[in-house]
């Protein structure tokens, strides 16, 4: 398995891990113990949950098991795929930062920041696209340009 492969797969392990204890803080704010953040940790944990595991052992699965790329190159071009794992976790800490209080209400820096983070994961997820897009093919193909 790639080091790309593994490095998303674990980082979605990662945040399932981060999801269930948001879930469980959550449920400790819902009894009174964190006052005002039980909603904010609400759509924080779908969030983890979505975009930082599921999305993240799809992407980390389908580098490693779908068709070759090309004959020299299996996987497309290396840089893009770090610059998608890059991008998606970046997006993904900013909003876990940022969101699940409200902390950016207000100040236009933080919210241009939290904007920033937004559009960090939809380039990594239209990379992606992109990269995943030409390895996609029916059985039996032998190359990717099909």
């Amino acid at each position: 398995m790639p080091l790309i492969s593994r490095l998303f797969i674990k980082t979605g392990l990662l945040w399932l891990v981060i999801s269930m204890l948001l879930i469980a803080f959550r449920h400790l704010a819902s009894a009174g113990w964190f006052g005002g953040v039980e909603a904010g940790l609400q759509v924080l944990f779908y969030h983890t949950l979505t975009v930082g595991w599921i999305t993240q052992i799809i992407i980390g699965v389908s580098i490693w098991m779908f068709p070759r790329y090309s004959r020299e190159n299996h996987r497309g071009p290396e840089a893009v795929w770090w610059s998608v794992y890059i991008l998606l976790n970046l997006g993904l800490i900013i909003r876990a930062l940022l969101e699940t209080n409200g902390v950016y209400h207000g100040n236009p820096s933080l919210t241009a920041i939290l904007i920033a983070g937004g559009w960090m994961k939809a380039v990594a997820c239209i990379l992606y696209a992109g990269l995943i897009w030409h390895r996609v093919r029916p059985a039996g193909t032998k190359n990717a340009k099909n």
